[in-house]
């Protein structure tokens, strides 16, 4: 619980010099009063958000408060649709959309409302982790033991995928429930290598070179493909063993051409990079924002990733992230070496796994003198940059006057 009754105004987010996250993505009564919710929350240029449910979008408005509140409203249509355990099968087709899997399963019975299975998913974000082919569902199983279910595909090797910017605890969670590894033993091993058996695995010349004994930000993201129950050794074997196959080999020299002292603290800024971008195409700016600050002083990030990584596992609302938001004024005082609001320069170490994408940006950063970035107004996910602050307070009186939400 957070001591402010609400959170801190736009303009006083502008004066603190960082882009705090936007609002980024059989009765009809939940989705009546959903509606009501965006037009309250959002203002009435966002009041499709529960709409874009149905249509497949939206996913940067669901992903902060109206989603958890619209969810809240659909509890009756996420719980069980009936009380027998006895597995039925339903395949999931290559490329097909979450509307049309929780269309489907609506039709026999597996869900009670496809709607509000897909803002589950949405909300979650869930929908990523969806794996084509053969699942063994039933009627007792919740709208989440079902999103849960339909990301482990059944057959001789487990499927499963690790989407960008997921801490370690995450991808220890979405392996878990795969029955590939043992959570406990899966984060042990991240935070410190050497425990594993002697022959077992498998440290790439790369990622040894990192500073420190944690693995966090070395999980390469990718669509893997496992033995069952393969184990934390063989797991994390795999996924650093692609972390060297797809990251350049001369990560230190890209670095050090930017500014940074090595690999190891490119890929902590592409942690953060990956977390603040939604588009690919803007890894690049704000790569650039934050290389930009590291070259002057105060030498403060001011980067929020940073600050919900420190704040660690939120429990409220249901259903819980790993990632906060809001974040409050108090937010800021938490007492650790990964606050970027206290202390200068990067943190200690990668707070997620970041993808390509997101450590190219860091080592061919976009040439530009911005030093602030805010969300803009089309409540998109899209970002508006800045090189004084006058600029960024403008643009933050724009974001706040498009009503895009917390």
């Amino acid at each position: 619980m957070v001591d402010d009754p609400l959170p801190i105004s736009g303009v006083e987010r502008a004066e603190q010099g960082n882009a705090w996250p936007d609002a980024t993505r059989k009765g009809c009564g939940w989705r009546a009063w959903a509606v009501l919710a965006a037009v309250l929350v959002l203002g009435g240029g966002a009041a499709t958000a529960a709409l874009a449910v149905r249509a497949g979008r939206g996913g940067a408005l669901l992903r902060g408060p109206v989603g958890q509140a619209m969810l809240r409203l659909a509890a009756d249509d996420l719980s069980a649709p009936g009380s027998d355990p006895m597995a039925l099968h339903f395949t999931v087709v290559a490329g097909e959309p979450v509307q049309d899997i929780a269309s489907r399963m609506a039709a026999i019975g597996l869900v009670r409302d496809a709607d509000a299975f897909v803002l589950l998913a949405k909300v979650t974000g869930g929908d990523r982790l969806i794996q084509a082919g053969d699942h063994e569902l039933a009627t007792n199983m919740t709208a989440a033991e079902v999103l849960g279910a339909l990301a482990v595909a059944q057959g001789t090797d487990v499927s499963v995928t690790l989407p960008e910017g997921l801490r370690a605890e995450e991808a220890a969670d979405v392996l878990a429930a795969a029955g590939i590894v043992d959570r406990a033993a899966f984060l042990a091993l991240i935070a410190d290598p050497t425990t594993a058996a002697a022959g077992e695995f498998d440290t790439p010349a790369v990622v040894a070179a990192r500073a420190g004994p944690s693995l966090e930000g070395y999980l390469y993201p990718d669509t893997y493909r496992f033995v069952p129950a393969a184990g934390a050794e063989a797991a994390l074997s795999k996924l650093l063993a692609t972390f060297a196959e797809r990251v350049p080999a001369d990560l230190d020299a890209g670095a050090k051409a930017v500014g940074l002292t090595d690999g190891h603290e490119a890929v902590i800024l592409a942690s953060i990079v990956q977390r603040e971008g939604v588009l690919a195409a803007e890894l690049p700016q704000i790569a650039r924002v934050y290389l930009n600050r590291l070259a002057e002083p105060p030498y403060i990030l001011n980067a929020d990733p940073t600050l919900q990584y420190a704040l660690g596992f939120q429990s409220d609302p249901l259903p819980g992230t790993w990632w906060k938001r809001p974040l409050y004024d108090t937010d800021k005082q938490v007492v650790s070496p990964y606050n970027t609001y206290q202390l200068p320069g990067l943190p200690p170490g990668p707070i997620a796994s970041p993808g390509l994408a997101a450590i190219a940006a860091v080592l061919t950063p976009a040439d530009g003198p911005w030093m602030y970035f805010v969300a803009g107004p089309a409540c998109d996910g899209t970002h508006v940059f800045a090189v004084t602050y006058e600029e960024h307070l403008a643009n933050v009186e724009r974001y706040v006057a498009a009503g895009c939400g917390g």
